[in-house]
């Protein structure tokens, strides 16, 4: 008996359903699609409802006269936002040779006209990411399926490289198995 043959045309057929089959199975495994996107449609949300609360505080700032502060304020905006139009010109960002984004080395950091003010402004700017961290820490804490669990680990542990002696974070952390 002779070895059977694929004919040309099957083996791309062959190959596609060996595919559609593993990544219907990494799905069965992650929890379905709609799960898996849960948390990072979650956080994005809160990303977003904190970039527009850094927008709310640097006009706040414009009109209290603290310059430094809504430089501030737009600095972490674009952590959150990073084309955020009006913050780019602000804080002088010009699109570089690698179709980049770079800040132009005369730039300066505005002064504080309004000395009590900066002192709130500084106040707002501790409480709005404070906030989103405590919702991205609860709902981080809230992973159930695999792919939730990763993206929690991954937004967690880049929570604590940019905080290290933060202590919500290694708790929760912790408490995420698989």
């Amino acid at each position: 008996m002779t070895p059977r043959t694929v004919s040309p045309s099957v083996a791309p057929v062959k190959r596609l359903l060996r595919a559609a089959c593993t990544l219907s199975l990494l799905l069965a495994l992650c929890g379905g699609p709609c799960q898996a996107e849960g948390i990072d449609s979650d956080l994005a949300a809160v990303g977003a409802k904190t970039a527009a609360a850094l927008d709310a505080l640097a006009d706040w700032c414009t009109k209290k006269r603290v310059f430094g502060s809504r430089d501030d304020a737009y600095v972490e905006l674009l952590a959150f936002d990073p084309m955020h139009r009006n913050a780019r010109k602000r804080l002088r960002y010009k699109r570089g040779e690698d179709a980049g984004w770079v800040q132009d080395p005369k730039y300066k950091r505005a002064k504080n006209w309004n000395r009590k003010a900066a002192k709130e402004a500084a106040g707002r700017l501790a409480q709005i990411l404070a906030e989103h961290r405590a919702a991205v820490v609860a709902r981080c804490a809230g992973a159930k399926s695999i792919g939730d669990l990763l993206a929690a680990r991954r937004v967690l542990s880049g929570i604590l490289s940019r905080e290290p002696a933060n202590t919500e974070v290694p708790p929760v952390l912790r408490t995420l198995t698989m």
